[in-house]
């Protein structure tokens, strides 16, 4: 429904299946994506943080949640989030957004040598986009990268 353009619709199914089920990774998710693009970051926080399931088990949780600790200020639970999802080590996890992230968490409360050292990292991923190359370039290139 959300590709569709539906999200009105996407949201009270969401809610419904939240009723039955309030703890349902799969529904806080696609209410949280939601939320996000309202922009509602607290709710979706709010709704991320409520007994979220292990990082291993689901880690597209937890890349969510991270970006909401990100949009919503809360850089140091951000770079926590960021630094356990690199540590499951999953092949099947695109890292270089994730190093983009944890880049910018740290960018944001001051540690620019953390910030540089996770855009490098971020650049030799292979499976790094055209986008975000050109994104972290730009930061690199600042002499204090700029705040996202």
């Amino acid at each position: 429904m959300i590709r569709q353009g539906e999200t009105e619709r996407a949201l009270q199914a969401a809610d419904v299946g939240l009723q039955i089920a309030p703890s349902h990774p799969g529904y806080k998710k696609v209410k949280a994506r939601i939320l996000l693009g309202q922009p509602d970051v607290p709710q979706a926080l709010a709704l991320l943080a409520a007994t979220p399931p292990s990082v291993a088990n689901d880690p597209e949780y937890h890349n969510l949640l991270a970006t909401a600790q990100l949009a919503g200020g809360e850089y140091t639970d951000a770079i926590q989030s960021y630094r356990a999802l690199l540590r499951l080590g999953d092949p099947r996890i695109d890292t270089a957004p994730l190093l983009y992230g944890l880049g910018s968490a740290h960018l944001r409360i001051g540690n620019a040598a953390e910030a540089r050292q996770a855009y490098q990292q971020a650049l030799q991923q292979p499976e790094l986009s055209a986008n975000l190359r050109a994104q972290i370039e730009r930061r690199l290139a600042s002499p204090v990268p700029a705040q996202q």
